[in-house]
């Protein structure tokens, strides 16, 4: 476990990350640990389901829509 402890420290080190891939986790770092600035925050899939081609890729998109209960 401390081995990949480190690796992801190194990779966060050496490695930078997409502008979107950025973005997405700047805006999911300030959203959830306060709920409350979205409404219907209680519902994480329907916080995601815009975002579900960044994070995902276009190929994959119907998978998880409708593992997320969208279309």
């Amino acid at each position: 476990m401390h081995l990949v402890d480190q690796a992801r420290v190194r990779i966060e080190q050496d490695y930078t990350r997409p502008l979107p891939e950025r973005a997405l986790r700047a805006m999911l770092g300030l959203v959830l640990p306060r709920p409350g600035l979205v409404p219907g925050g209680h519902d994480p899939a329907r916080l995601a389901r815009p975002f579900i081609a960044l994070a995902a890729g276009a190929q994959s998109r119907r998978g998880i829509a409708d593992i997320c209960g969208g279309a």
